[in-house]
């Protein structure tokens, strides 16, 4: 592996700070006090939240996405979009943004409390900074490079109510949600795990795919410079096509269990979504990772890209814009290249043809191939 700025090496600290330089947030409400929010809640002006958002919330709530509190503010919100940093100049790629509709916009004031509704429950509250008309157009531009709605994410953000309301949050406890027990886990639980085993590194790999056999060669290739590897799918809302979480999770299982040394290994399963921001997803998944507890980041081709509107390297080359003051955490590129075609892979799937062993391990395969054709 070739590291971005710096070889790879051990950090001055036990575990690498939250994003920021700070600790990790916490926004969940304590058990205690539940009963008594959930009081309060009845006469609070009501926000429904997507799926997605109520997972960004969950986010919040555990530090995965510190150093934010909350959603962002219109200040935040407009220095994020414009030059990928909040107002007070840490670095943030990504827009986290809680959208309401006209109609909900009408009960909401600056400097009050609302109740945060997903399924028709209240999951949690949100103190009220600001509420905005954001320039989506800009928004779109600058964090996806494009405005065609053909794009994923220019269209979640299109169809996304017309307001943002911006403020800090408070979140009550949901354990496991993603039913994925026992990878649901946050970041205190990862770093943990990371310091019991006594890991000073920690490589971290992000997918939304089933393993092949490239992905397990820079992963291993990784794991001859560190301490540890934290394979970290996303099993939040992906893409039409794509594998469900449970199944994916049953691929890794097995891969893991018979092609990895399983103490140098930790399977955690990653709550969020994608957004297809290509380079700026990269630093996202990076800084997301980090507050995780890795000292590493793995950076592949065309990292959260989507059909062809980022060029190959091109989250590669904006990374390696950022020195460890602005991202902590150390991205590494595979020194090679995998020839392997994940494209190949899923349309020999799709038509039920077992792929090449030199392509995905047959234990992988097969779990895939026993479940219903996506």
């Amino acid at each position: 592996m070739i590291a971005v700025q710096d070889p790879i090496h051990h950090h001055a600290f036990d575990s690498i700070p939250a994003h920021g330089g700070g600790v990790l947030v916490h926004r969940h409400i304590p058990s205690n006090e539940e009963k008594k929010k959930l009081s309060k809640a009845v006469s609070l002006p009501k926000i429904s939240m997507s799926s997605k958002t109520y997972t960004d919330l969950e986010l919040l709530a555990v530090g995965a996405l510190s150093p934010l509190e909350g959603f962002l503010n219109q200040q935040d919100y407009e220095s994020v979009v414009a030059c990928g940093r909040l107002s007070n100049g840490v670095l943030w790629p990504i827009p986290i943004c809680l959208a309401v509709s006209d109609e909900s916009r009408v009960s909401l004031s600056e400097g009050q409390m609302a109740a945060l509704y997903y399924d028709d429950e209240v999951v949690g509250f949100i103190h009220v900074e600001s509420i905005f008309s954001p320039d989506k157009n800009k928004e779109v531009y600058r964090v996806f490079k494009t405005n065609d709605v053909n794009h994923p994410g220019v269209r979640d953000v299109f169809n996304k109510g017309s307001w943002y309301v911006g403020g800090r949050v408070d979140v009550l406890m949901n354990s496991d949600r993603i039913g994925l027990s026992p990878y649901n886990l946050t970041p205190r639980d990862t770093r943990r795990i990371f310091q019991q085993k006594k890991w000073k590194t920690i490589a971290g790999f992000q997918t939304r795919n089933p393993m092949h056999r490239g992905h397990e060669e820079l992963t291993k290739k990784a794991l001859e410079s560190v301490d540890g590897l934290l394979i970290h799918p996303l099993v939040g809302e992906t893409k039409e096509g794509d594998f469900p979480a449970d199944v994916r999770m049953k691929s890794y299982e097995v891969l893991i269990e018979t092609y990895y040394p399983k103490a140098r290994v930790i399977l955690a399963a990653y709550p969020g979504h994608m957004y297809f921001a290509g380079p700026r997803e990269a630093i996202f998944h990076a800084i997301i990772r980090q507050n995780y507890g890795c000292t590493h980041f793995i950076v592949g081709r065309d990292h959260a890209g989507v059909g062809s509107y980022y060029s190959p390297y091109e989250a590669q080359e904006l990374i390696n814009w950022f020195g460890r003051n602005d991202l902590a955490i150390q991205p590494v590129f595979p020194s090679v290249q995998s020839a392997v075609s994940g494209t190949q892979i899923r349309e020999l799937l799709r038509q039920g043809i077992p792929p090449s062993p030199d392509l995905m391990r047959p234990e992988v395969t097969k779990v895939l191939l026993e479940t219903p054709r996506i």
